[in-house]
């Protein structure tokens, strides 16, 4: 797992998916930044959900990709806080995840809670 950035070493990129809402990646005040995870095997992904703390995006992507090289993009352009649910609905296994910002919605940088990858059944 890796970030453009990360706010302070407490706020590393393996805090967004460690399973707790209580821990969050934060990356440096631009916008711009992003993380990437690579997922332990090839998944056809159904939805990403992307818990944003109060340091959100107004506009950013979810990018899934097979070899981490060449990316398939789902913009998102609505400023969300909060939750917000991405349908990827996947016809072939991917197993990179990319959460890339555009802009931020708020001064401070991106912070995430935690992102959950949910693959087709």
């Amino acid at each position: 797992m890796t970030a453009s950035s990360t706010e302070t070493t407490g706020f590393g990129p393996t805090r967004a998916l460690d399973g707790s809402l209580t821990t969050r990646w934060s990356s440096k005040y631009t916008d711009s930044q992003w993380i990437k995870f690579k997922l332990t095997a090839a998944i056809k992904v159904k939805q990403v959900v992307v818990r944003w703390e109060k340091a959100c995006a107004s506009s950013y992507s979810v990018m899934t990709s097979v070899d981490g090289v060449t990316w398939t993009t789902y913009p998102r352009t609505t400023p969300v806080c909060g939750v917000d649910t991405v349908t990827i609905n996947g016809t072939t296994p991917v197993q990179w995840i990319k959460i890339q910002g555009v802009k931020r919605a708020t001064t401070w940088g991106y912070s995430i809670w935690e992102a959950e990858v949910y693959g087709a059944k």
